[in-house]
């Protein structure tokens, strides 16, 4: 639940009622500056993921580089883990230019963006969504640190009133789920 009445951004998980589930908890001081991210555990009986859904709005000058150094520092003592990491939400860097072919991020101009890159190549996460999510920039990313979990992600249109496009993908179970 928002603290706040900003307006825009949000996260939110849903998860199949036939599936294990338990909320990461954790907590950010980044989150005095509209930065949001929720945490879940899926746990079946072969794989365990651990997903994050973030929203990180908009840049808004030299405290955007502070403020998503403190996110990245209370997301990363998460990040080790001994399950499949996917991370995905409205990143909204619109200077990040990925590749399609590898997945990795190419070019970004932005101090902030550079410092979201540096973390997705310290993690060692690929990038999966290859067209534009909002006008003409992929801002909103799905990031997976196994290569195998991933599949058949889509872009397609805008979900309600949202004015992002909305994505869709298969996450790899070995139980049919």
């Amino acid at each position: 639940d928002r603290q706040n009445n900003h307006a825009g951004g949000g996260t939110c998980v849903f998860v199949k009622r036939s599936l294990q589930c338990r909320r990461v908890e954790f907590s950010c001081s980044a989150s005095e500056n509209n930065f949001e991210a929720v945490c879940v555990d899926i746990i079946s009986s072969q794989i365990k993921y651990r997903i994050f859904v973030c929203y990180i709005p908009p840049y808004h000058g030299s405290k955007s580089n502070e403020n998503l150094n403190d996110l990245i520092a209370s997301l990363e003592p998460l990040l080790e883990c001994d399950a499949s990491v996917v991370m995905m939400g409205d990143f909204n860097f619109p200077d990040i230019r990925w590749s399609g072919d590898e997945l990795l991020p190419t070019e970004c101009v932005r101090n902030d963006s550079l410092v979201f890159v540096e973390m997705v190549s310290r993690h060692g996460f690929l990038q999966y969504v290859t067209e534009p999510t909002r006008v003409n920039n992929i801002l909103d990313l799905v990031l997976c640190n196994d290569t195998f979990a991933i599949s058949g992600l889509q872009v397609g249109p805008s979900f309600s009133t949202s004015d992002h496009n909305s994505i869709t993908f298969d996450l790899f179970f070995t139980e049919s789920h």
